[in-house]
């Protein structure tokens, strides 16, 4: 026979009142961190298809993205990843998402592109505006050297 004290009873009895208070099935913050995963994948998916219509949907109409170049601030245009890589199907990317972060409507999420001889990773700033996760703004890092100019890491494109 196992004693319990008083406060591990409290503490069983605390669990089970959240469970309950959650409802059934996910809790809130599981399915809003299912909704923002998907968000980003739907990103990341257009990525990897060089679906510009796809890729600019991910975006609130305000976001804006940026990277340093040559030590300084560079605002680009929201597609410049894409654009550097050109049309051709065999340099799409692989994608992952390495991290996910979420408070109420705010979110933040890293991921990466692997390119093959270069890489970019994303941060990215999500806000949940009319139930729908958008991206409102992207910085990025490139790493490695660019197949298509030769051009070294350190710098965003």
């Amino acid at each position: 026979m196992f004693a319990r004290s008083p406060a591990s009873i409290l503490l069983a009895a605390a669990f089970c009142l959240l469970g309950t208070a959650a409802g059934p099935g996910i809790p809130e913050h599981a399915r809003e961190l299912k909704a923002l995963e998907a968000a980003v994948e739907n990103y990341l998916s257009a990525v990897r298809s060089g679906d510009l219509a796809d890729f600019n949907s991910s975006f609130h109409p305000a976001a804006r993205s940026g990277t340093v170049q040559a030590g300084r601030y560079a605002e680009l245009p929201l597609d410049s990843g894409l654009t550097c890589l050109g049309g051709d199907a065999a340099h799409r990317p692989r994608t992952r998402i390495l991290a996910l972060d979420l408070a109420g409507p705010c979110a933040s999420a890293k991921a990466e592109w692997d390119c093959g001889s270069f890489k970019i990773v994303d941060y990215l700033s999500l806000l949940k505006i009319e139930g729908e996760w958008r991206i409102i703004g992207r910085i990025f890092y490139r790493t490695g050297e660019s197949v298509r100019t030769g051009e070294g890491g350190g710098h965003g494109h």
